[in-house]
């Protein structure tokens, strides 16, 4: 299996936090550690693609409709790009072009 990409890892974690999310289920279920979940959640925030729940005792994070449309659109190219290849797979090569 290939490494995922980075735009895979955010789309991972968005697709987790749809519904909200705390920390730990984003680790897990994205699977990445503490430390990579951290700087991930910073990018993610400052894009506009995720954002803290305000008000909740424990730090929770939602996807916001941006994020959703990034998930779509990721989703899509995938769609695009596994029917083009003949590809069954989740990921595209780490290099389309040699």
């Amino acid at each position: 299996m290939q490494n995922r990409t980075s735009f895979m890892v955010a789309r991972d974690i968005l697709k987790v936090a749809i519904g909200g999310s705390a920390k730990t289920p984003l680790v897990y279920q994205s699977n990445l550690n503490f430390s990579l979940i951290k700087t991930w959640l910073s990018k993610l925030i400052d894009k506009g693609l995720i954002e803290i729940v305000p008000g909740t005792p424990n730090r929770m994070w939602i996807t916001t409709p941006k994020g959703q449309r990034f998930i779509s659109a990721m989703e899509e190219v995938l769609v695009i790009w596994n029917n083009e290849q003949g590809h069954d797979h989740d990921y595209p090569p780490q290099k389309v072009f040699p």
